[in-house]
């Protein structure tokens, strides 16, 4: 982002994958073009999810997958006790309730992976989810639920999540080979995949007031050390 006299100028800025392990954006960027905001904002560096977890995505078939971006209410009883935050569900149980109700129906091949279906419904302990990991993604003040799932020789199943007024919505699903997954200061999404050519494919996603809509996209070489990990 660039001030200049006065005029922000917003573009999507590409910064060496070796300094955070994707393509960042500045926030979700803005390509309305310059328009008068008075002093520029301060952009806080994006926050890592999963940092350790970056190795996997290289066992996995690579691909950006697909978004199902359409809020879809999840079959899980939220008590009393539980409507006013959304760390007091437990994450495995969610992603369970989720994947279950996914799976059933014409086209449920589309919207799940079948090998994480039958994961989750075996697992009774250490099921492949990743840590619930808790940010404010539609700017209410109120975390959402980010978590994903892990199966062997798969892409992972991520997913988003918000408790509204006791009522819990996935308002993000994608499957995807995830090299990295991130939060800006923002409350933008940035969810980075292998693409051809050891280029990784970085998609941001932002609150369009009902659901997380991915606003833009960048490509950035990955380093040398990077490549066929």
């Amino acid at each position: 982002m660039t001030a200049v006299a006065g005029l922000v100028v917003r573009r999507v800025l590409a910064l060496p994958l070796a300094v955070i392990g994707l393509a960042p954006l500045a926030g979700c960027a803005d390509l309305e073009g310059p328009r008068s905001t008075g002093t520029a904002p301060h952009i806080r560096s994006p926050i890592r999810l999963w940092a350790a977890d970056r190795a996997t995505a290289a066992s996995r078939p690579a691909g950006g997958g697909a978004d199902n971006v359409a809020v879809v209410p999840v079959l899980l009883p939220v008590l009393p006790s539980q409507a006013g935050d959304i760390r007091r569900l437990n994450a495995t149980a969610v992603v369970k309730a989720d994947l279950a109700a996914s799976s059933r129906g014409p086209g449920a091949e589309r919207r799940v992976d079948p090998a994480a279906v039958r994961a989750m419904a075996r697992c009774t302990h250490a099921c492949p989810v990743r840590a619930p990991q808790y940010h404010d993604l539609t700017g209410d003040g109120e975390a959402e639920l980010i978590t994903a799932v892990d199966t062997a020789g798969q892409p992972s199943e991520l997913r988003v999540y918000s408790l509204t007024e006791g009522r819990l919505t996935r308002i993000l699903s994608r499957q995807a080979a995830l090299s990295a997954v991130s939060v800006t200061g923002e409350g933008c999404l940035l969810v980075s995949v292998p693409a051809d050519a050891g280029y990784t494919e970085t998609t941001a996603y932002s609150w369009d007031g009902r659901q997380l809509m991915h606003s833009v996209q960048s490509w950035d070489r990955l380093p040398p050390s990077e490549v066929n990990r």
